[in-house]
Protein backbone atom coordinates (compact mmCIF):
# COMPACT_ATOMS: atom_id res chain seq x y z
CA UNK A 1 0.00 0.00 0.00
CA UNK A 2 1.31 3.36 -0.73
CA UNK A 3 2.44 5.39 2.14
CA UNK A 4 0.31 8.47 2.04
CA UNK A 5 2.03 12.19 2.87
CA UNK A 6 1.69 15.74 2.15
CA UNK A 7 5.01 15.86 0.62
CA UNK A 8 6.58 13.44 -1.59
CA UNK A 9 9.90 11.20 -0.11
CA UNK A 10 13.39 11.79 -1.81
CA UNK A 11 14.86 8.69 -3.23
CA UNK A 12 18.64 8.77 -2.00
CA UNK A 13 21.88 6.48 -2.67
CA UNK A 14 24.09 5.70 -0.04
CA UNK A 15 26.92 7.84 -2.33
CA UNK A 16 24.58 10.77 -1.67
CA UNK A 17 24.19 10.30 1.94
CA UNK A 18 27.55 9.94 2.09
CA UNK A 19 28.10 13.13 0.20
CA UNK A 20 25.83 15.06 2.89
CA UNK A 21 27.15 14.02 6.32
CA UNK A 22 30.61 14.49 4.48
CA UNK A 23 30.57 17.73 6.02
CA UNK A 24 30.16 16.82 9.73
CA UNK A 25 32.86 14.29 9.30
CA UNK A 26 30.99 11.17 9.28
CA UNK A 27 31.40 8.19 7.14
CA UNK A 28 28.55 6.15 6.20
CA UNK A 29 28.85 2.48 6.58
CA UNK A 30 24.52 2.33 5.59
CA UNK A 31 21.20 3.90 5.17
CA UNK A 32 17.77 2.84 5.87
CA UNK A 33 14.70 5.37 4.78
CA UNK A 34 12.53 5.98 7.81
CA UNK A 35 8.41 5.58 7.36
CA UNK A 36 5.95 7.84 9.08
CA UNK A 37 6.95 11.21 8.06
CA UNK A 38 4.22 13.28 6.09
CA UNK A 39 6.30 16.48 5.25
CA UNK A 40 10.17 15.73 5.30
CA UNK A 41 12.74 12.71 4.22
CA UNK A 42 14.03 11.18 7.19
CA UNK A 43 16.70 9.12 6.16
CA UNK A 44 18.43 6.52 9.55
CA UNK A 45 22.32 6.42 8.59
CA UNK A 46 24.92 4.11 10.17
CA UNK A 47 28.57 4.70 11.22
CA UNK A 48 31.26 3.02 13.52
CA UNK A 49 30.17 5.64 16.17
CA UNK A 50 26.75 6.12 16.19
CA UNK A 51 23.49 6.36 14.35
CA UNK A 52 22.03 9.45 12.92
CA UNK A 53 18.98 10.94 11.38
CA UNK A 54 19.18 12.54 7.92
CA UNK A 55 16.76 15.11 7.21
CA UNK A 56 15.96 16.05 3.81
CA UNK A 57 13.34 19.42 3.98
CA UNK A 58 10.51 19.81 1.73
CA UNK A 59 10.87 22.69 -0.74
CA UNK A 60 8.23 24.55 0.75
CA UNK A 61 11.05 25.35 4.10
CA UNK A 62 12.92 28.25 3.68
CA UNK A 63 16.60 29.06 5.74
CA UNK A 64 15.02 31.24 7.91
CA UNK A 65 12.77 28.24 8.90
CA UNK A 66 15.15 25.69 9.23
CA UNK A 67 17.47 27.92 11.21
CA UNK A 68 14.89 28.51 13.63
CA UNK A 69 13.94 24.43 14.22
CA UNK A 70 17.89 23.80 14.43
CA UNK A 71 18.59 26.75 16.73
CA UNK A 72 15.53 25.65 19.41
CA UNK A 73 16.72 21.72 19.06
CA UNK A 74 20.65 23.69 20.22
CA UNK A 75 19.05 25.32 23.16
CA UNK A 76 17.64 21.84 23.89
CA UNK A 77 20.77 20.22 24.18
CA UNK A 78 22.07 23.13 26.23
CA UNK A 79 19.63 22.36 28.48
CA UNK A 80 19.53 18.78 28.88
CA UNK A 81 16.37 18.15 27.83
CA UNK A 82 15.80 14.67 26.28
CA UNK A 83 15.38 15.24 22.22
CA UNK A 84 17.30 14.90 19.07
CA UNK A 85 20.11 17.07 18.73
CA UNK A 86 21.39 18.65 15.61
CA UNK A 87 24.90 18.62 14.74
CA UNK A 88 27.35 21.31 13.45
CA UNK A 89 28.72 20.39 10.07
CA UNK A 90 31.72 22.55 8.66
CA UNK A 91 28.63 24.55 6.69
CA UNK A 92 27.29 24.85 10.43
CA UNK A 93 24.21 23.30 11.45
CA UNK A 94 22.45 23.23 7.92
CA UNK A 95 23.24 22.25 4.54
CA UNK A 96 22.23 22.23 1.45
CA UNK A 97 21.74 19.71 -1.16
CA UNK A 98 20.64 19.81 -4.80
CA UNK A 99 18.70 22.79 -4.39
CA UNK A 100 16.96 21.21 -1.08
CA UNK A 101 18.08 22.05 2.47
CA UNK A 102 18.76 19.48 5.09
CA UNK A 103 20.01 18.53 8.73
CA UNK A 104 21.23 15.76 10.42
CA UNK A 105 20.95 14.74 14.26
CA UNK A 106 21.18 12.66 16.65
CA UNK A 107 19.19 9.14 16.44
CA UNK A 108 17.30 8.51 19.49
CA UNK A 109 17.25 4.68 20.20
CA UNK A 110 13.88 3.40 20.95
CA UNK A 111 10.67 3.14 19.20
CA UNK A 112 7.54 5.22 18.91
CA UNK A 113 4.62 5.29 21.40
CA UNK A 114 2.22 3.36 20.68
CA UNK A 115 -1.41 4.01 21.82
CA UNK A 116 -1.44 0.52 23.09
CA UNK A 117 1.42 1.70 25.54
CA UNK A 118 0.07 5.10 26.83
CA UNK A 119 0.24 4.25 31.00
CA UNK A 120 0.25 6.82 33.94
CA UNK A 121 4.35 6.68 34.41
CA UNK A 122 5.25 7.23 31.12
CA UNK A 123 3.07 10.31 30.69
CA UNK A 124 4.19 11.51 33.88
CA UNK A 125 7.98 11.50 32.47
CA UNK A 126 6.68 12.75 29.75
CA UNK A 127 4.78 16.15 31.45
CA UNK A 128 8.20 16.62 33.45
CA UNK A 129 10.16 16.86 29.95
CA UNK A 130 7.88 19.57 28.58
CA UNK A 131 7.52 21.23 31.19
CA UNK A 132 11.82 21.32 31.39
CA UNK A 133 11.19 22.05 27.50
CA UNK A 134 9.83 25.13 28.25
CA UNK A 135 11.89 26.03 31.12
CA UNK A 136 14.35 26.22 28.66
CA UNK A 137 12.84 27.85 25.90
CA UNK A 138 11.87 30.54 29.04
CA UNK A 139 13.04 34.04 27.37
CA UNK A 140 15.06 32.32 24.49
CA UNK A 141 15.03 33.71 21.27
CA UNK A 142 15.73 31.26 18.38
CA UNK A 143 17.82 32.08 15.42
CA UNK A 144 16.12 32.67 12.19
CA UNK A 145 12.17 33.28 11.67
CA UNK A 146 9.00 31.05 11.60
CA UNK A 147 5.68 32.25 11.06
CA UNK A 148 3.54 31.94 14.10
CA UNK A 149 1.01 29.12 13.90
CA UNK A 150 -1.55 29.76 16.37
CA UNK A 151 -5.49 31.06 16.36
CA UNK A 152 -4.85 33.37 13.08
CA UNK A 153 -2.88 30.75 11.28
CA UNK A 154 -5.91 27.98 12.44
CA UNK A 155 -8.14 30.55 10.79
CA UNK A 156 -6.79 30.17 7.72
CA UNK A 157 -6.49 26.01 7.73
CA UNK A 158 -10.01 26.72 8.69
CA UNK A 159 -11.24 28.77 5.62
CA UNK A 160 -9.33 26.62 3.26
CA UNK A 161 -10.99 23.69 4.76
CA UNK A 162 -14.40 24.31 3.01
CA UNK A 163 -13.87 23.84 -0.30
CA UNK A 164 -12.05 20.81 0.45
CA UNK A 165 -15.32 19.58 2.14
CA UNK A 166 -17.55 20.69 -0.83
CA UNK A 167 -15.30 19.15 -2.87
CA UNK A 168 -15.39 15.76 -0.36
CA UNK A 169 -19.26 16.20 -0.96
CA UNK A 170 -19.65 16.98 2.42
CA UNK A 171 -21.33 20.83 1.76
CA UNK A 172 -23.75 20.07 5.34
CA UNK A 173 -20.29 20.29 7.46
CA UNK A 174 -19.49 23.59 6.93
CA UNK A 175 -21.70 25.40 8.49
CA UNK A 176 -21.03 23.01 11.61
CA UNK A 177 -17.22 23.49 10.98
CA UNK A 178 -17.70 27.40 10.65
CA UNK A 179 -20.10 28.10 13.90
CA UNK A 180 -17.41 25.49 15.82
CA UNK A 181 -14.99 27.04 15.14
CA UNK A 182 -15.87 30.74 16.13
CA UNK A 183 -17.20 28.86 19.23
CA UNK A 184 -13.62 27.34 19.73
CA UNK A 185 -11.42 30.32 19.34
CA UNK A 186 -13.34 32.65 21.80
CA UNK A 187 -11.45 32.24 24.25
CA UNK A 188 -7.65 33.08 22.68
CA UNK A 189 -9.43 36.13 20.76
CA UNK A 190 -7.42 38.76 22.61
CA UNK A 191 -4.28 36.97 22.49
CA UNK A 192 -2.93 37.75 25.77
CA UNK A 193 -1.43 34.42 26.98
CA UNK A 194 2.13 33.78 27.41
CA UNK A 195 4.34 32.95 24.81
CA UNK A 196 7.37 30.61 24.11
CA UNK A 197 8.81 28.21 21.50
CA UNK A 198 6.15 25.18 20.59
CA UNK A 199 6.87 21.66 19.27
CA UNK A 200 3.47 21.54 18.12
CA UNK A 201 2.79 18.48 17.39
CA UNK A 202 3.71 16.21 20.61
CA UNK A 203 1.28 13.28 20.07
CA UNK A 204 2.52 9.69 20.06
CA UNK A 205 4.41 9.07 17.25
CA UNK A 206 7.00 11.78 18.06
CA UNK A 207 7.61 10.77 21.33
CA UNK A 208 10.40 7.87 22.10
CA UNK A 209 10.22 4.86 24.03
CA UNK A 210 12.78 2.55 25.26
CA UNK A 211 12.79 -0.24 27.66
CA UNK A 212 9.39 0.97 28.40
CA UNK A 213 10.52 4.32 29.97
CA UNK A 214 10.76 7.92 28.06
CA UNK A 215 13.63 8.65 26.28
CA UNK A 216 12.97 11.79 24.33
CA UNK A 217 11.10 13.93 21.78
CA UNK A 218 11.47 14.06 17.94
CA UNK A 219 10.28 15.83 15.29
CA UNK A 220 10.20 19.52 15.68
CA UNK A 221 9.81 20.36 11.98
CA UNK A 222 6.46 22.08 12.90
CA UNK A 223 7.70 24.04 15.80
CA UNK A 224 6.77 28.30 16.46
CA UNK A 225 6.78 30.73 18.78
CA UNK A 226 3.17 30.76 19.93
CA UNK A 227 0.83 29.94 23.05
CA UNK A 228 2.54 27.73 25.41
CA UNK A 229 -0.77 26.77 26.78
CA UNK A 230 -0.79 25.48 23.53
CA UNK A 231 1.54 22.99 23.93
CA UNK A 232 0.50 21.39 27.47
CA UNK A 233 -3.47 20.72 25.47
CA UNK A 234 -1.89 18.98 22.55
CA UNK A 235 0.55 16.51 24.39
CA UNK A 236 -2.25 16.18 27.33
CA UNK A 237 -4.89 15.71 24.74
CA UNK A 238 -2.75 13.67 21.97
CA UNK A 239 -1.24 10.77 24.65
CA UNK A 240 -4.61 10.45 26.71
CA UNK A 241 -7.05 9.57 24.05
CA UNK A 242 -7.37 5.12 24.00
CA UNK A 243 -9.79 5.70 21.21
CA UNK A 244 -11.14 8.18 18.94
CA UNK A 245 -13.08 9.74 21.67
CA UNK A 246 -12.50 8.07 24.94
CA UNK A 247 -9.90 10.24 26.74
CA UNK A 248 -8.44 8.80 29.60
CA UNK A 249 -8.37 11.59 32.34
CA UNK A 250 -6.22 9.57 34.82
CA UNK A 251 -3.86 10.04 32.08
CA UNK A 252 -4.54 13.74 31.74
CA UNK A 253 -3.60 13.66 35.34
CA UNK A 254 -0.59 12.16 35.10
CA UNK A 255 0.79 14.31 32.57
CA UNK A 256 -0.38 17.06 34.32
CA UNK A 257 1.10 16.39 37.78
CA UNK A 258 4.65 15.87 35.90
CA UNK A 259 4.10 19.10 33.96
CA UNK A 260 3.40 21.00 37.38
CA UNK A 261 6.75 19.85 39.11
CA UNK A 262 8.75 22.44 36.92
CA UNK A 263 5.72 24.76 35.60
CA UNK A 264 2.79 26.56 37.13
CA UNK A 265 -0.72 25.24 37.31
CA UNK A 266 -2.35 25.79 34.16
CA UNK A 267 -6.29 26.64 34.10
CA UNK A 268 -7.82 23.55 33.70
CA UNK A 269 -11.02 25.45 31.76
CA UNK A 270 -8.58 27.52 29.43
CA UNK A 271 -6.28 23.67 28.93
CA UNK A 272 -9.65 22.20 27.64
CA UNK A 273 -10.87 25.07 25.71
CA UNK A 274 -7.60 24.96 24.35
CA UNK A 275 -7.67 21.28 23.27
CA UNK A 276 -11.13 22.00 21.82
CA UNK A 277 -8.87 24.73 19.50
CA UNK A 278 -6.23 22.50 18.40
CA UNK A 279 -8.73 19.61 17.44
CA UNK A 280 -9.81 21.90 14.17
CA UNK A 281 -5.90 22.48 13.60
CA UNK A 282 -5.38 18.81 13.13
CA UNK A 283 -8.78 18.14 11.13
CA UNK A 284 -7.49 20.68 8.77
CA UNK A 285 -4.07 19.16 8.75
CA UNK A 286 -5.18 15.42 8.77
CA UNK A 287 -8.71 15.96 6.08
CA UNK A 288 -6.32 15.77 3.18
CA UNK A 289 -4.68 12.35 4.06
CA UNK A 290 -8.55 11.45 5.43
CA UNK A 291 -9.78 12.08 1.69
CA UNK A 292 -7.20 10.29 0.08
CA UNK A 293 -7.56 7.15 1.69
CA UNK A 294 -10.97 7.07 -0.05
CA UNK A 295 -13.16 8.03 3.21
CA UNK A 296 -15.54 10.59 4.11
CA UNK A 297 -14.70 13.70 6.29
CA UNK A 298 -16.96 12.01 8.93
CA UNK A 299 -14.63 9.52 9.58
CA UNK A 300 -11.82 12.07 10.12
CA UNK A 301 -10.64 11.29 14.19
CA UNK A 302 -10.23 14.74 14.88
CA UNK A 303 -13.60 15.90 13.60
CA UNK A 304 -15.08 12.92 15.95
CA UNK A 305 -13.04 14.94 18.76
CA UNK A 306 -14.36 18.21 17.52
CA UNK A 307 -17.45 17.01 18.31
CA UNK A 308 -16.82 15.64 21.87
CA UNK A 309 -15.52 18.90 23.07
CA UNK A 310 -18.44 20.84 21.66
CA UNK A 311 -20.82 18.87 24.32
CA UNK A 312 -21.18 21.03 27.64
CA UNK A 313 -21.11 18.16 29.76
CA UNK A 314 -18.25 16.64 28.31
CA UNK A 315 -16.03 19.66 28.44
CA UNK A 316 -17.57 20.16 32.22
CA UNK A 317 -16.84 16.47 33.51
CA UNK A 318 -13.20 17.18 32.17
CA UNK A 319 -12.66 20.46 33.93
CA UNK A 320 -14.12 19.03 36.94
CA UNK A 321 -11.76 15.86 37.25
CA UNK A 322 -8.83 18.37 37.19
CA UNK A 323 -9.66 20.16 39.70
Amino acid sequence: MTELRLHEALSLSLDQARDMAAPYGIEVISMTPLKGGLMNTNIRIDSDAAPYLLRVYNEERSPAEIEFELSALHRLAECGVPAQHPLRGGHGYGGEWNGRLYGLFTFLDGEALEEDALSAPVNVAIGEAVGQMQNAFEGFVPEGSKPRADVEFIDGLVSESYNALCEAGADELVEEIRRGWAEARAPFADDSLPLCVLHADLFPGNVIIKDGTFAGFIDFDDAYFGTSLFDVAIAAMQLSFTGETDLCLDLVQAFLDGYHKHRPQVDERLLVDAMRLNCFRFFTLTLPLTVGEGRMPTDNVYLKRIRFFAERTARDTIIDSLR
